[in-house]
């Protein structure tokens, strides 16, 4: 069964040590104050993103899953509003335009899909349409990076 959580950082990343586990890598941990009032400790491979780069208070979102009758936990990072600053763009080729509406097109395609599949697979498991979109999101940025999109 998958859920989520939602909550911030109580403690950023800080120091690396050594994992237990393998010797020669190095590793780091957050603490993290979920909203139901519990806390959860992650850790993971020293410098990985997001999870390095976050700071104090940063809202975070924890995905509980069952992989081989083991409880996994995977970090989302709620999107944040866009910035109110308006930016200057660039001049653009035509081609370069269109180069950049296919790979956006092909995109929301991709998320497109990946939305239908979470609604399809975890609307019963779930409780709010903004788990489903989050569980979207996770699988079209693990699909981007398995795929090197």
């Amino acid at each position: 069964m998958t859920h989520i959580k939602s909550g911030t950082v109580k403690y950023p990343a800080g120091k690396t040590f050594p994992n237990k586990f393998n010797p020669e890598q190095q590793q780091q941990t957050i603490v993290l104050s979920m909203n139901d009032g519990s806390e959860e400790r992650l850790y993971f491979a020293a410098g990985r993103t997001p999870h390095s780069t976050l700071s104090k208070g940063s809202p975070i979102q924890l995905i509980y899953s069952e992989r081989d009758g083991k409880t996994t936990r995977q970090l989302a990072i709620p999107q944040s509003a866009p910035s109110s600053t308006p930016q200057s763009t660039p001049e653009l080729s035509p081609e370069l335009k269109k180069e950049i509406a296919s790979y956006v097109e092909s995109q929301a395609d991709l998320l497109s899909f990946c939305l239908d599949t979470a609604n399809k697979k975890f609307t019963d498991k779930v409780q709010t349409e903004d788990s489903i979109r989050t569980l979207a999101i996770t699988l079209y940025i693990n699909t981007q990076r398995q795929f090197n999109l």
